[in-house]
């Protein structure tokens, strides 16, 4: 199962559709946000989607840019679910709401990590067939608080940090049992949260197109090298292994993590 996603905001039916073209054949799922698109273009761009679409449709509350009413945002996400949508992003304190497709219910915390991240996950965990909780990281204690989370999920998943020292959070979810997916964005200038890193480096770089529950984890401590060094290793080892480098306070932080949960982690200086 590919587990890359891509989380494309399009402002109209032809960036959504030239995105996606984009993305096939690198991406399992794409996640096509409507909050940005008008009204009448929801059914055009997601039913071109050629992968699994999540329709999610972000109000101003959680961070996204729907500002219109309650009412007419779940409308939105009905038409999506008509269109072919196969799940449905619906925010934590969204009640009521039914929908014909999967449902994932989420939640955002944009100011940091909150201390009760397990708590809040076990909360929503009853309110959708998959949960999704998001943070912003403020360091590496912040990512191990984050793959501790998805380490000790009983569901499909999506535990991320965000921001610049969320990233590993991003390249080491999918080894992870539970993982359901993790994002990434068409380009550097269209991303949805901070911190995603592109497509291109996730499936081009990394091979997380590949990568899954029996995917091992390689640690190289030091400063990343240019990309072709990391290409080249996760090229040679796609599927089986994972590189990525890491500060040494990186490795501090989450490696017992990695070790609680996972089978096949390696810790190395340089490359």
């Amino acid at each position: 199962m590919n587990r890359l996603a891509a989380s494309l905001a399009p402002r109209t039916v032809a960036e959504g559709l030239a995105w996606l073209g984009r993305v096939e054949g690198r991406i399992g799922v794409a996640e096509i946000r409507l909050d940005l698109l008008p009204d009448g273009e929801v059914e055009a761009v997601v039913g071109a989607a050629m992968m699994p679409v999540v329709a999610t449709c972000r109000p101003v509350r959680e961070g996204g840019a729907f500002a219109g009413a309650e009412g007419a945002r779940l409308a939105r996400l009905r038409r999506a679910v008509d269109a072919g949508a196969a799940w449905v992003d619906v925010e934590w304190d969204c009640e009521g709401a039914s929908f014909d497709a999967q449902v994932m219910v989420s939640r955002h915390w944009h100011e940091g990590m909150p201390a009760d991240l397990l708590a809040s996950y076990d909360a929503m965990r009853s309110q959708g067939d998959a949960v999704k909780v998001v943070a912003l990281a403020s360091g590496p204690a912040d990512v191990a608080a984050a793959l501790d989370v998805l380490g000790q999920a009983d569901r499909p998943s999506v535990v991320l940090a965000m921001g610049q020292a969320g990233r590993l959070s991003r390249l080491l979810a999918p080894v992870f049992p539970q993982c359901l997916m993790t994002y990434g964005s068409v380009a550097p200038e269209v991303a949805t949260a901070p911190g995603q890193l592109t497509i291109d480096e996730m499936a081009g770089d990394y091979a997380l197109h590949r990568a899954g529950p029996g995917t091992g984890v390689h640690l190289h401590v030091g400063p990343a090298p240019v990309a072709e060094v990391i290409r080249a290793a996760n090229l040679a080892d796609a599927g089986r292994v994972v590189h990525v480098a890491a500060e040494q306070a990186e490795v501090d932080a989450v490696g017992s993590v990695l070790a609680r949960y996972l089978d096949n982690v390696e810790v190395t200086a340089g490359w």
